[in-house]
């Protein structure tokens, strides 16, 4: 009876103490000053530039990956003009100096004999047009070549060759005593587009290519796209250039090794 006693009046002293409690006004605690001192973003750093050797032991040392990885190039360009006029984009090709991968097909359109003994996969004239014409499923090919003749007899198959269709100002219409070096040419060449947003992105070569080869490759894509700069300081022209892997990260390269 006595413990009954002592436990109510303890619940009453505790309602007695929240009642005076809730009846004083409180005192709002003064905000935090948001200062630069105060404000911290873990993880925010700035990327690390490196040079294209410590790039590429870097992605060796991700690698996990049996086969050998593809490196690529992401480059970013400039592509505004005076005035707020946005550049064009714009195709081309180039031919590495270390090749990789396999040769593109060729389809040569051209009268006589001499065509047969240009290395291209594919010869023929009219009756290869008329196959051209009716879709055949056997054709397949990556880029036609044709001679001058010929050019003038397959300009109904536009439609149908779409990106394929020889063309003068691409270097796919040609003289016949130049078809071979044309055809040698086009097996061994890449072709790169940059999208309006500026960006060309294109494979340099093999994980288990030597530091130097992956580099001469790099060079000749960085520079063969900087060639499109149309007056323009390449510096200026080129924004970033960052290296990668199929399966790897990218990192951001320094620039002056290729300007």
């Amino acid at each position: 009876m006595a413990l009954l006693r002592k436990l109510c009046s303890t619940r009453a002293l505790a309602s007695t103490v929240m009642r005076a409690a809730s009846s004083q006004p409180q005192q709002s605690s003064p905000p935090i000053q948001a200062t630069a001192s105060r404000i911290f973003q873990l993880g925010k750093r700035d990327p690390e530039i490196l040079d294209f050797p410590e790039a590429l032991r870097a992605l060796r040392a991700y690698s996990m990956s049996q086969v050998p990885e593809t490196v690529e190039l992401s480059i970013k360009l400039d592509m505004t003009l005076k005035r707020g006029k946005s550049r064009d984009s714009f195709r081309g090709a180039l031919i590495y100096p270390h090749r990789f991968g396999t040769q593109s097909k060729i389809l040569l359109l051209a009268e006589g004999a001499e065509g047969l003994s240009t290395g291209a996969d594919i010869v023929g004239g009219e009756e290869l047009i008329k196959k051209l014409d009716s879709n055949d499923p056997g054709l397949e090919f990556d880029v036609c070549l044709c001679t001058l003749e010929m050019y003038l007899k397959i300009k109904h198959l536009q439609k149908k060759l779409r990106t394929k269709m020889p063309n003068p100002r691409r270097g796919t219409v040609i003289e016949l005593k130049e078809a071979a070096k044309n055809v040698l040419k086009f097996q061994q060449s890449r072709d790169f587009k940059c999208d309006k947003h500026g960006y060309v992105n294109m494979p340099v070569g093999k994980l288990d290519f030597s530091d130097a080869s992956l580099s001469e490759n790099a060079e000749c894509l960085v520079g063969t796209v900087a060639a499109y700069k149309q007056h323009l300081p390449k510096a200026s022209f080129i924004v970033r250039v960052v290296v990668s892997t199929t399966y790897g990260p990218g990192f951001l390269l320094n620039l002056n090794q290729f300007i």
